[in-house]
């Protein structure tokens, strides 16, 4: 359950290089894309948002990943997350990690 517009097609941004980029981005600001819900026993969702580190190379919002580096929620992306919980009839997100 997204909050905002359609989410944009990053892939298809990346491709297209230049101005594209920037504006895939630009259309990500403020929504909130949860990875997972899972659907609790009194029928309320918990949001879930999975964190892999990301292999070297990868184009990120940042410029491209050195690599094996932990991930995390910024705390603006936890507190829409938290958020769409609350509005939902739950509590927090979760964020889930590899061991």
């Amino acid at each position: 359950m997204p909050t905002g517009g359609a989410r944009p097609n990053l892939g298809s941004a990346f491709a297209a290089g230049g101005s594209a980029v920037g504006a895939a981005f630009a259309a990500l600001r403020g929504n909130c894309f949860p990875d997972a819900a899972i659907l609790n026993a009194d029928g309320s969702r918990t949001f879930v948002d999975f964190k892999f580190p990301c292999p070297p190379d990868h184009p990120s919002g940042k410029g491209t990943s050195a690599g094996g580096r932990r991930t995390d929620m910024s705390p603006r992306q936890k507190a829409s997350y938290d958020a769409l919980g609350e509005a939902s009839g739950n509590g927090a997100a979760l964020i889930i990690r590899p061991t």
